[in-house]
C-alpha cells in the first residue's frame, strides 16, 4: 500500500470541506444567491477543526466529521432496522399492522406454481 505525502484519507471529508468553503465563499461574492453554501461549508470546517484539535475521543481526532454521521447512523439505525424487519417478517408496510390474508409471499416460479383454489 502507497503512503500519501500530503494526507491520510481519513481527512478527506475535512479536506473536502475546506476546499468546499473556500471556492463557495469565492462563488458568493460573485453570485447573490450562493450565501447558504458557505455557511454549510463554514460549520464543517468548524466541527472537522474541532474534531482535529479535540484529545478526548480518538475516532473523532483521526476521522473527523465523518464520525458523526456514523454517530447519526447508529443513533436512528434501530428504528430503521426494526421497521425493516417486521416489513420482511408481516410483508406489511406499517409496524404492528398484519397483511390481509389474500397476500403472501412471493412465489419463485408462477407459471407451475398451483393456484389457490384447487
Amino acid at each position: 500500500m502507497e503512503k500519501t505525502t500530503t494526507f491520510p484519507m481519513r481527512y478527506s471529508a475535512y479536506v473536502i470541506s475546506i476546499t468546499g468553503f473556500i471556492a463557495s465563499l469565492a462563488l458568493s461574492l460573485h453570485y447573490e444567491t450562493w450565501y447558504l453554501i458557505p455557511g454549510l461549508f463554514g460549520a464543517l470546517v468548524i466541527l472537522g477543526t474541532y474534531d482535529v484539535l479535540q484529545t478526548t475521543h480518538t475516532i473523532s481526532r483521526n476521522y473527523p466529521i465523518m464520525v458523526h454521521f456514523r454517530y447519526l447512523f447508529e443513533s436512528i439505525g434501530p428504528r430503521f432496522g426494526s421497521t425493516l424487519f417486521s416489513l420482511i417478517t408481516t410483508n406489511s408496510r406499517f409496524p404492528g399492522i398484519s397483511a390481509p390474508s389474500f397476500i403472501s409471499a412471493p412465489r419463485m416460479c408462477w407459471i407451475n406454481a398451483p393456484s389457490a383454489r384447487s
